[in-house]
């Protein structure tokens, strides 16, 4: 069933990706990132569980540069225009 859906094969908890951005060096909690997910309709749901995609994740990083770059006159956010934040978090392990 996962191997037919690709978002849901990719899609991992709250605590699985604080583990993944822990070994970058990003310190957060799974549930600021799950209520984050939340606020802005950028995970899916199985039951309880609230899962997160790579896409979600770019999606809430998104959000963040969005607000942050409003309330500052630095213009641009870094980031890459192109791709997926989080193409080198994800890994097949």
């Amino acid at each position: 069933m996962i191997e037919s859906c690709p978002n849901l094969s990719r899609a991992l908890t709250a605590e699985e990706w604080v583990e993944k951005l822990a070994q970058r060096g990003v310190k957060t909690s799974a549930r600021w990132l799950r209520e984050r997910a939340v606020d802005l309709g950028a995970f899916l749901k199985m039951g309880r569980t609230v899962l997160i995609t790579p896409e979600h994740l770019d999606q809430i990083s998104e959000s963040l540069n969005r607000c942050r770059s409003k309330s500052t006159s630095v213009k641009g956010n870094g980031g890459s225009e192109e791709g997926s934040n989080t193409c080198l978090l994800y890994t097949s392990d």
